[in-house]
């Protein structure tokens, strides 16, 4: 019996909007967040998320370089 109803296509109500184009992962790490501190845009292990130094300073790294600072 469902092989004979006829099929009419679903009308989509009002639900989540969608998606909007977001930049490329290697855009956002290309936009240093301070230009004038020389530890960002150093290469860090691409592993990592965030590096932190001994004088308490803590960065955060994406596609293996750093590109900004985080304050705590």
């Amino acid at each position: 019996m469902p092989e004979d109803a006829p099929s009419t296509p679903v009308k989509r109500g009002p639900g989540r909007p969608r998606k909007t184009q977001e930049e490329p992962e290697s855009k956002k790490a290309e936009r240093p967040s301070d230009p004038d501190d020389p530890r960002i845009g150093q290469e860090c292990h691409p592993d990592f998320s965030g590096i932190g130094y001994d004088d308490g300073s803590t960065y955060r790294c994406e596609n293996g370089v750093i590109v900004e600072r985080v304050k705590l």
